[in-house]
């Protein structure tokens, strides 16, 4: 993914299932401008959510998450010839956590980067197969899941997954921000964590570490698919 950023370095969680030696993942560091840092990557707040992200691209600029062990869309999906592919079992669990970072992630970047043109922040979400993305709004309370791709036509990554790639890796130059249909759908988030909203707003911090709280789940249905929006 570096390649295709604004930015040269990346750091990987130290504790993460992400690794260089897992033979399901395939990276060099000393490929092209490339700066790979293993570190600590915790996120979150003391009385909220708080966890760690598998990836930190940038300057904490965007957050990605990796599973090599379950699908990480809800969805069934044609091939290009229509011949319908079940899905495996999702692992909604990873699902969900997902979400959890992509929403305190976007915190952060509101905390951090207030001159940011607009607030919706993205995160990455990668399978074996696949990848999907997701992007939340903190000032609106919107949440958006795109729609998940297949990475590899043969062994070879698709042409549409690196254009979507490049788009979402540089979207503090790229992003419009959201429409004014977009802003009537809400996650309920700021809702549900009315108690702690401001302590996500104002306290959310970067590699600190403090006890970890489960994430709050319920809004995990509230998430706004690109094709349910007109464009």
């Amino acid at each position: 993914m570096s390649p295709l950023s604004s930015s040269s370095t990346f750091t990987i969680d130290n504790q993460s299932q992400c690794s260089c030696d897992d033979a399901s993942w395939q990276c060099d560091a000393s490929v092209g401008h490339q700066s790979k840092i293993y570190g600590n990557t915790n996120i979150g707040i003391g009385n909220g959510w708080y966890g760690r992200l598998d990836i930190l691209m940038g300057n904490s600029d965007l957050g990605v998450s990796v599973n090599t062990e379950h699908t990480i869309s809800d969805r069934n999906v044609f091939t290009e010839i229509n011949n319908y592919i079940p899905r495996y079992e999702i692992d909604v669990e990873a699902k969900d956590q997902i979400i959890a970072k992509t929403i305190v992630h976007s915190f952060l970047q509101w905390k951090r980067h207030k001159s940011l043109q607009n607030f919706v922040i993205p995160s990455i979400g990668v399978s074996k197969d696949e990848i999907v993305f997701y992007f939340y709004d903190s000032e609106s309370d919107v949440l958006m899941q795109s729609s998940p791709l297949f990475m590899f036509s043969g062994r070879k990554l698709r042409i549409k997954v690196i254009i979507a790639l490049w788009l979402v890796l540089n979207y503090k130059y790229l992003g419009t921000g959201l429409t004014e249909q977009m802003k009537e759908h809400k996650s309920g988030f700021v809702e549900l964590a009315e108690e702690s909203i401001e302590s996500y707003r104002h306290e959310v911090s970067l590699r600190k570490t403090v006890a970890i709280v489960p994430m709050l789940n319920a809004y995990s249905e509230s998430v706004l698919n690109f094709s349910d929006v007109d464009t």
